[in-house]
């Protein structure tokens, strides 16, 4: 299925992206940029280099909403 564009077909189809959300805020990463990912796992590693955290339980907090305690711990700020 496509539409024609000066003798080219154009082709529009369902693709999967990932985007990674703040489980405590709602805060997408990159809310400016729309960043989605076709795969994952890069997704989350950019998370990860944006100083995301991805908790045990799957979860994932933007950097706005945890801070590290003196113990080394993660704590999460209830928003």
């Amino acid at each position: 299925m496509g539409y024609k564009l000066k003798n080219k077909t154009i082709m529009i189809k369902p693709e999967t992206f990932y985007m990674v959300i703040c489980d405590n805020c709602n805060h997408a990463l990159g809310d400016d940029v729309n960043y989605a990912w076709s795969d994952e796992r890069v997704a989350k590693e950019f998370a990860q280099d944006s100083e995301w955290h991805f908790a045990d339980d799957g979860k994932c907090y933007c950097p706005k909403c945890y801070i590290i305690g003196d113990d080394d711990e993660i704590e999460i700020i209830k928003s």
